[in-house]
């Protein structure tokens, strides 16, 4: 069966009291249950236990630790110096609360605060953080509390001072202004009443940046460089961070364009790329170690020209004989560009010895019509640009003309006479589809075609000769060769020539009305040959074949039909 807890006091040991607090002990047995809880009951009243509370009656409580028989002590604080205090300690389990024996002691007069020094942390090259603690107020309120600092190890009043506050307690204190590579030597202080003491003599170290040199430059090229750097001293701390920043302007750091080369000491090299041609350049080495960055010395170049950067854009509008293809000169790569346009062929990788256009000078965007193309076909087309470097081309796009109407050459007429000539032509491309006939196109009105008088000359590609007959001599005649195909019919250019002047062309009409001394006739006049009918009629006699060396009648001029009257011939 469980009974309350039994307790004994344990006197306390005077070198554990001071102006303002004490460590009280007891003794416990458990009763057979465990402690519920247990603490000390303590005032400067004698008769604790019949007040149990009031102003003179504080508890200082705590949970047990599961042991049957200990002992327990705890420090109490706040206590007024040179005062008798009383304490009781106590402890419950489930049968009840005992208290023990009372016990008392007398707090020592007023003194000096009790203070300790803790270390330097978040050290710079211009500052650090440190740490005090007020363990004690010496039984009179601290009014000032901090750190002194001094370069020399004899640390007293003084030193410079560093304040934070007042009370008792834990207290950091942020040092500024300090000398970057120098020992400082600090300790914490606290003053009350009586005095000021000072805790443990502690010293730290500031940092000072890192020493760099930058490498000599070389490989410069349109858009790098190679150079590096030297670390020649980490500044008392690791060199976290180091590479080349660099810009288009002076004084280049790590918040502009910058390289990262690993960490630690010793040289680099790197290269620095991404550079726009014929662009002046600034670059310095950098390192950083926990105090910041140092720069080493700064480095000018000009990065070379290059060969212009050109894009093509797909073909658009592609007919038979026609596309068309734009082009973007992206950058000029330092170096103005004089000529652009579209490069185009049959084969791949047309290049500007292949067929050609010619869009402007500069950068930016331009589109080039291509003209006179075969149908059918499959082109490759790139878009290029000139500049001091050289020729630059870019992506290769493809098309298919469409299948078209053949294509055709005519060449000058030969053997032209009065009433024909011989023409040679030529099927150049049959337009991807068979001719299925071909032939010239003629007459005395421009552009013939197939509704004007035609002369086949069979199919397929290739030289074809047309030869003429039947022309009016002394007239001017249009030619054109054609060939068709399932498309439709292609003509070739136009040419026109000339036949010959010749004798008029003529027919004789039947006689008609004849009487005994009469008769009628005529004619018509078909062609003049090249040259205006002055007179015409009809010859007549006795004799076969009469011409105007026998009898004859004038019947007016020019082209078309006429009829004579014949008059005084022999019954």
């Amino acid at each position: 069966m469980a009974i309350p807890p039994i307790l004994s006091g344990v006197p306390t040991d005077s070198s554990w009291i001071g102006p303002d607090y004490a460590t009280v002990k007891a003794t416990v047995n458990d009763g057979g249950s465990p402690i519920v809880t247990k603490g000390f009951l303590y005032g400067t009243d004698s008769n604790l236990l019949a007040l149990q509370s009031g102003t003179n009656v504080q508890v200082a409580r705590f949970y047990d630790d599961g042991n049957p028989v200990r002992l327990f002590d705890t420090t109490i604080f706040q206590l007024i110096p040179n005062r008798r205090y009383y304490v009781h300690g106590y402890a419950s389990n489930i049968a009840g609360t005992t208290y023990g024996p009372r016990i008392s002691f007398l707090t020592k007069p007023p003194g000096l605060p009790s203070v300790s020094t803790g270390n330097a942390d978040s050290i710079t090259k211009n500052q650090a953080s440190v740490m005090g603690t007020v363990l004690s107020s010496g039984g009179s309120p601290v009014s000032q509390r901090g750190i002194s600092v001094s370069t020399n190890p004899a640390v007293d009043s003084t030193s410079f001072k560093y304040f934070s506050g007042n009370g008792v307690g834990v207290f950091y204190v942020n040092l500024n202004g300090l000398d970057s590579c120098t020992t400082y030597f600090f300790r914490a202080f606290a003053s009350n009443s009586v005095g000021t003491s000072y805790g443990s003599l502690n010293s730290f170290t500031t940092l000072r940046l890192p020493e760099v040199s930058t490498r000599p430059l070389s490989q410069i090229t349109s858009n790098s460089v190679v150079t590096g750097g030297q670390i020649l001293s980490d500044g008392g701390t690791n060199i976290l961070a180091r590479g080349i920043a660099y810009k288009s302007s002076p004084n280049p750091t790590i918040f502009d364009l910058n390289t990262a080369d690993g960490n630690g000491p010793g040289s680099f090299i790197t290269t620095v790329g991404g550079l726009q041609p014929s662009t002046l350049y600034y670059l310095r080495a950098y390192a950083t170690n926990f105090v910041g960055t140092a720069y080493g010395n700064e480095i000018s170049f000009t990065t070379s020209a290059s060969l212009a950067s050109v894009t093509t854009a797909l073909p658009t509008g592609v007919t038979s004989t026609e596309a068309s293809i734009g082009g973007n000169v992206v950058s000029d790569g330092g170096s103005a560009v004089t000529g652009r346009g579209i490069a185009y062929g049959l084969s791949s990788s047309p290049t500007t010895a292949n067929f050609t256009t010619v869009n402007g000078t500069g950068t930016g965007l331009f589109v080039a019509a291509l003209n006179g193309l075969i149908s059918g076909m499959p082109y490759f087309a790139r878009a290029y640009a000139i500049n001091a470097v050289g020729v630059s081309y870019g992506n290769q796009v493809t098309f298919n003309t469409i299948a078209g109407m053949p294509q055709l050459v005519i060449n000058t007429p030969n053997g032209v006479s009065g009433s024909g000539a011989v023409i040679v032509s030529q099927v150049v491309h049959d337009g991807s589809l068979p001719v299925t006939v071909r032939g010239v196109a003629y007459g005395v009105t421009p552009m013939p075609t197939l509704s004007n008088t035609v002369q086949v000359n069979g199919s397929g590609t290739g030289l074809y000769t047309s030869t003429l007959s039947g022309l009016i001599s002394g007239t001017l005649f249009y030619v054109r060769a054609f060939a068709t195909n399932a498309v439709g019919t292609g003509y070739s250019n136009q040419i026109s020539f000339t036949t010959l002047q010749g004798y008029a062309s003529l027919t004789t009409a039947p006689i008609s009305n004849i009487t005994s001394n009469s008769a009628q006739c005529g004619g018509d006049v078909l062609s003049d040959g090249g040259s205006l009918i002055t007179s015409r009629g009809v010859a007549y006699g006795l004799t076969m074949s009469p011409n105007i060396g026998n009898n004859f009648v004038t019947t007016g001029n020019g082209l078309g039909p006429f009829v004579s009257n014949l008059t005084g011939l022999t019954g």
